[in-house]
């Protein structure tokens, strides 16, 4: 029993087999007649792309070298090669993608994140823009993220850059202080000796630190002041009435 089941379970493949092989051939020997046709009596047969194809996918399906008549055996899988070879040539040409950006273009964008700490996408976009480099945000953003996991993106200011800011700070600070002491004070004096030029600056100082509104400060004095609200104004004269102060009292 067991010996027929096998008999004829392999009977069905062959003849599952049998017709496959049967298709392919009434489709080569259709495929031949076609070509010999087309040729209209010339020596030497002439094969296009579409003869090409047909031939290589009957192959593929199943062995046709052996029954060939107008191709040589040899010549079919040569065709296969070329076609496959073709086909990832021209996926590998119309790659649909962002073109590559430079690496000269990389490192301005590294060298503006670390120049520029506080500075996102959107801002390093546009300094790019006005050099002619045109990028997205999220082209930036993959750029900057790279040379982040390697370590190349400065997370906080140097101590060195923390100082000049600093001192850039103070000298901003003094240069101001210079101009406001000159302005308002040592320009108005003829000025004779050391001791003269050290009690007008101890007296300027006092004012410009405990009275006088700094514009930088939004009107507020350095060491703090609480406005007074009620009484008669009076002027306070400092430095003979070069520079004056203001108070409320109530007589």
């Amino acid at each position: 029993m067991f010996s027929l089941l096998t008999f004829l379970i392999g009977a069905i493949f062959n003849l599952l087999k049998s017709k496959q092989e049967l298709i392919i051939q009434i489709c080569l020997h259709k495929k031949e007649l076609e070509i010999l046709k087309r040729q209209n009596q010339k020596k030497r047969l002439k094969f296009n792309h579409c003869d090409r194809t047909i031939f290589s996918i009957l192959n593929r399906i199943g062995n046709i070298k052996e029954t060939l008549s107008i191709v040589k055996p040899e010549t079919v899988p040569g065709w296969q090669k070329h076609l496959i070879k073709r086909f990832w040539t021209y996926k590998t040409k119309n790659r649909v993608g962002r073109p590559p950006v430079h690496s000269e273009i990389k490192q301005i964008i590294l060298s503006m994140k670390n120049d520029n700490l506080y500075w996102g996408y959107k801002k390093i976009q546009g300094e790019l823009k006005k050099l002619g480099i045109s990028l997205d945000q999220k082209t930036i953003r993959n750029i900057l993220t790279d040379f982040r996991r390697k370590g190349k993106v400065r997370k906080s200011i140097t101590w060195k850059m923390f100082l000049r800011l600093q001192l850039h700070s103070i000298y901003a600070m003094a240069e101001r202080f210079i101009r406001s002491v000159r302005r308002e004070a040592l320009d108005y004096y003829f000025l004779i000796s050391e001791k003269q030029v050290t009690r007008i600056l101890q007296e300027y100082l006092e004012y410009y630190n405990s009275k006088r509104p700094h514009q930088g400060i939004a009107q507020s004095v350095p060491i703090g002041y609480k406005p007074q609200l009620h009484g008669r104004v009076h002027k306070i004269p400092i430095l003979g009435d070069l520079c004056n102060h203001y108070i409320r009292s109530a007589t």
